[in-house]
């Protein structure tokens, strides 16, 4: 029996490119990390940056208003004046007051981040005595450096990896086949090898996130291991199918199995494209 779905006489050429893309991925990464700063192009938490701390406490519980979006008026007035309109900023609060830091590009210009630092705390001390319960501040100016020297975050992200292969090669060691078994870790070692290599080659701005997506390609690659397997085990059972050859067999299953394979990864793509447009919307 014939299928529309010849993968085995295409096994060499996927083995081909996927060494290609591997290879290359590796040598940008060994060339950028020399001349571009780094290995991966990194962001987000693993990136420089520059920041306006804002500290403040409250001791009057009388007063009418939030001390948050005072704070906030102040400091956004600030930077409109001083032409500072490219930040990003986070909030925290306490029973005493709170914290506020903005953070700013690396080529944000230091003498705006100044001016605009003692614009706040002038404002800030102007409303002392007033009908505010802000009367304690501070406003620093800080240059951020990242260290991607540390190993925490990637030693517990391999544990994390290690054990989910683990768990799924003596999973699958019982309810299939040492083959299968060996197939779905070899598989896992493949589909992270592109994905680690597509990073470096396409120059993809990367953070933390980008260790949570490597663990979601090993468990999506499980899964559709499992399914692959489940058809692979079904076709065995016939007679009729029992008498094709292992490639034939195994072009069938995948036949089999690709509308199942290709509905996950599908629905996962709309939810982060869909979630990215609320995020988007949010922050605009």
């Amino acid at each position: 029996m014939m299928t529309n779905l010849k993968l085995s006489s295409k096994m060499h050429l996927l083995i081909v490119i996927s060494a290609i893309i591997v290879a290359l991925g590796i040598a940008m990464g060994v060339v950028c990390n020399f001349v571009a700063g780094g290995y991966f192009n990194y962001s987000g938490e693993w990136t420089d940056y520059k920041s306006i701390t804002v500290t403040y406490k409250y001791v009057d519980f009388s007063g009418d208003g939030d001390p948050m979006e005072t704070v906030k008026d102040i400091c956004e007035e600030a930077f409109e004046s001083n032409g500072l309109n490219d930040y990003s900023a986070t909030y925290g609060t306490t029973s005493l007051g709170g914290e506020i830091v903005y953070r700013f590009t690396t080529s944000t210009e230091d003498t705006k981040l100044d001016t605009a630092k003692t614009s706040i705390e002038t404002s800030m001390k102007a409303y002392i005595g007033s009908d505010t319960d802000v009367v304690l501040s501070n406003v620093t100016v800080h240059n951020d450096d990242a260290l991607l020297g540390g190993t925490y975050t990637l030693v517990m992200a391999a544990i994390a990896l290690a054990s989910i292969v683990g768990v799924q090669f003596v999973y699958y060691l019982i309810r299939y086949k040492f083959t299968m078994a060996l197939a779905t870790l070899l598989a896992n070692i493949h589909n992270l090898a592109i994905y680690v290599s597509l990073l470096s080659l396409c120059r993809v701005p990367i953070s933390a996130s980008a260790i949570a997506f490597a663990v979601l390609c090993v468990i999506l690659t499980m899964i559709g291991c499992a399914i692959f397997f489940d058809k692979m085990r079904k076709i065995s059972k016939d007679e009729a199918y029992s008498k094709l050859s292992s490639f034939e067999q195994t072009d069938l299953g995948a036949s089999q199995s690709l509308k199942v394979n290709l509905a996950l990864p599908l629905l996962l793509i709309g939810l982060t494209v869909i979630f990215t447009a609320i995020f988007i919307i949010g922050a605009v």
